[in-house]
Parts: C-alpha cells; sequence; structure tokens
C-alpha cells in the first residue's frame, strides 16, 4: 500500500462484564454525548446529528471514542483500555472536560461579539 498505512485491524475483545455496571454508564455516556454534539454543533456552526445509536454497548462506546474531537494518542489510549466499564468512565470523563472547552469557546466567541449560527433544538438520538 502506498500510504504506508497497515491494512488490518487486530481486534481488541473486551472483558466481560456485569450488564447492569454497563447499562449505567451506557445511560450516563448517552446523555453527555448528546450533550456534546449539541455543544459541537454550536461552536462549529454545523448540526451533528445520530438517527440512532447502535444497540450493543461495546459499539456505543467505540462510537463515543470515534466522535470525541481529541487527539490520535488519547483515541488509542482508549480503544486500549481492556474492559468496557473503564472505557466508558473514561469517555465520561472525556465527555464532561470537552464539553466545558466547548462551552468556554462558545461564550467566549459570545463575549467578543461574534456569535455560533444557531442550530435545531431537537433530539439527537431516535429510537
Amino acid at each position: 500500500m502506498a500510504s504506508g498505512h497497515p491494512t488490518e485491524v487486530e481486534l481488541f475483545p473486551l472483558a466481560a462484564v456485569e450488564a447492569t455496571e454497563v447499562e449505567a454508564l451506557i445511560e450516563q455516556d448517552t446523555a453527555l454525548l448528546a450533550s456534546y454534539l449539541k455543544l459541537l454543533s454550536k461552536a462549529a456552526g454545523a448540526e451533528i446529528r445520530l438517527q440512532r445509536l447502535p444497540e450493543d454497548p461495546e459499539d456505543v462506546a467505540y462510537l463515543i471514542a470515534i466522535l470525541l474531537q481529541v487527539t490520535l494518542p488519547v483515541k488509542q489510549r482508549l480503544l486500549s483500555i481492556p474492559d468496557l466499564p473503564t472505557l466508558l468512565r473514561e469517555e465520561a470523563a472525556l465527555l464532561n472536560s470537552e464539553g466545558r472547552v466547548l462551552n468556554a469557546m462558545i461564550q467566549d466567541l459570545a463575549s467578543r461579539g461574534g456569535r455560533p449560527p444557531d442550530v435545531t433544538d431537537e433530539p439527537f438520538f431516535q429510537n
């Protein structure tokens, strides 16, 4: 391959965990993701929508890792976490911190007389 990138990806299965713990973390993370995407939409001046979330908790966790606007080393660190609860907790922390950064950027822009374009208030997740 001319780009020098590997063409195969090795699967990294997550360790088995209790469903009740994961359910609570998924609820928390999806709510944080909805808020994060709303802030990201406002900061970017572009609507970002998800029609629905995957049903599998691992798929939700990987989607969050993909959507987070963080550096590649941070994404790699997330993807190397061996169990789902730890991954979801790390993502919750990142969604919170990145959300605060986006909110500060939006407020700073507004205080300077600028204003990000309005985005729709429709829900991000539709089941």
